[in-house]
């Protein structure tokens, strides 16, 4: 009897958290850690980014003509990189074209439509949603869908399963939630920087060498199943339909990596850029690390692109300007 509510504690605090009332003020944390960032603020968060970059999307001033989608192979595309830095970065550790779609709503029903949109895709496109998410974010992918005349499919309907660690690391971040202050710097949170790219630093490391085994088996998925393949295909049809530039960045992975995952059917774009030639959409990148040069030392980890090389990929491509550098004169 002494340690049920030790037992029972993780439950009905997980319950206790998914009630409209914690819902609403979980939502109002997010729209003051998105005025932080508006107001050119840094803040750092232990916590799912999705409500956050859709908080930000609603409160902006003006729609940006720039918006970076995708996951954390992405989150480092800085706005100093365009002109004016009139760009924000949506990418989020591990999003895919479920979040790309929900992101894109969310600009859709606060008019702030871009005139360019910056994808980067995984060839398997999406992962499975993760645990414990925001009902106010979820409508946004699911409004996105009904516009796309497509339901979830029941494998992503269904609640999640139970988990001690998923219930405990849900209470982490609830708490990260409501007792947030501006300006904390947290040693295991994410630093979101004022306009939305990650931190490198904060880039969780992911080696070959220690991947968990799910991680791998999805990391050498190189098609999409059919929900992602259909939503991907009317997600571009919705982008361009509206005279919206849509350029996808394909990341390279690590040359030390690069022949594990070739060499087992990992990362293999044929099909993006089969899909992509007729719609006459950009691609700008690869997955290979070879056409580029790259070396070891261009990469966060195993599969994240450092500032440099992600800035040295897009300037190749003409998707932004490519930097200044000065040259020093000779002496006479």
């Amino acid at each position: 009897m002494l340690l049920l509510p030790l037992a029972l504690g993780p439950f009905l605090a997980n319950w206790t958290l998914a009630l409209p009332v914690v819902e609403s003020r979980r939502s109002q944390a997010y729209e003051k850690m998105a005025g932080a960032l508006i107001s050119g603020k840094s803040i750092w968060l232990n916590a799912d980014l999705r409500p956050l970059k859709a908080a930000f999307i609603r409160q902006m001033p003006s729609r940006r003509s720039v918006l970076v989608l995708g996951s954390s192979r992405a989150a480092t595309i800085a706005s100093d990189w365009f002109p004016a830095g009139d760009a924000w970065n949506s990418a989020i550790p591990g999003g895919g074209i479920d979040d790309a779609a929900a992101l894109f709503q969310v600009c859709v029903e606060a008019q702030r439509i871009p005139g360019t949109v910056i994808l980067e895709l995984f060839p398997g496109l999406m992962r499975e949603p993760e645990t414990g998410g925001s009902r106010e974010y979820g409508g946004y992918w699911d409004r996105a869908l009904n516009r796309y005349g497509m339901q979830r499919p029941k494998r992503l309907s269904q609640p999640a399963s139970f988990s001690r660690s998923a219930m405990f690391s849900g209470l982490q971040a609830a708490f990260g939630i409501f007792f947030w202050k501006s300006g904390e710097q947290r040693p295991y949170g994410i630093q979101v920087l004022p306009d939305g790219r990650l931190s490198s630093a904060a880039i969780v490391s992911l080696d070959l060498a220690v991947m968990p085994p799910r991680e791998l088996e999805w990391r050498l998925q190189s098609r999409p199943d059919q929900f992602a393949s259909i939503l991907f295909r009317r997600f571009l049809e919705d982008l361009q339909s509206r005279g919206i530039r849509v350029v996808v960045f394909l990341a390279p992975v690590n040359p030390l990596v690069w022949e594990f995952f070739s060499k087992r059917g990992g990362y293999r774009e044929s099909w993006i850029r089969n899909e992509l030639g007729p719609r006459g959409i950009q691609i700008a990148g690869s997955y290979s690390p070879l056409p580029f040069n790259a070396k070891p030392t261009d990469f966060l980890d195993a599969v994240h692109p450092g500032p440099a090389l992600v800035r040295r990929i897009l300037a190749d491509s003409n998707v932004i300007a490519s930097p200044i550098t000065t040259t020093r004169m000779p002496r006479d």
